[in-house]
């Protein structure tokens, strides 16, 4: 799905992009059932040429619940055409990682 310089997808175990259907306004990914998967993030400069901000913050949020996996990005670099960044796993909380 990308939403105008914000694109977000899944990809399996292998790096395979996961299908994904939009239905009315919302986007489902189509995965197996107990298949583990990444989510990744590419921000793509906009019309003019840039990034929406110089520092950015996203974070995954699953089924609406944030799961406090946050990351942060310099996009001041004027060289850098597109930013991508994965999501692999997320905290159960206390020391568990998922």
């Amino acid at each position: 799905m990308r939403i105008d310089c914000y694109e977000a997808f899944l990809v399996d175990s292998e790096g395979s992009r996961i299908e994904e259907i939009a239905i009315q306004s919302d986007y489902y990914a189509i995965a197996t059932p107990n298949q583990e998967y990444k989510v990744r993030i590419r921000l793509h400069r906009d019309m003019d040429d840039r990034f929406p901000c110089g520092m950015i913050r996203i974070g995954l949020f699953v089924d609406g619940i944030d799961v406090n996996y946050w990351k942060r990005i310099d996009s001041r670099n004027e060289e850098i055409e597109i930013i991508e960044l994965s999501f692999n796993g997320y905290s159960l909380g206390g020391d568990g990682f998922r």
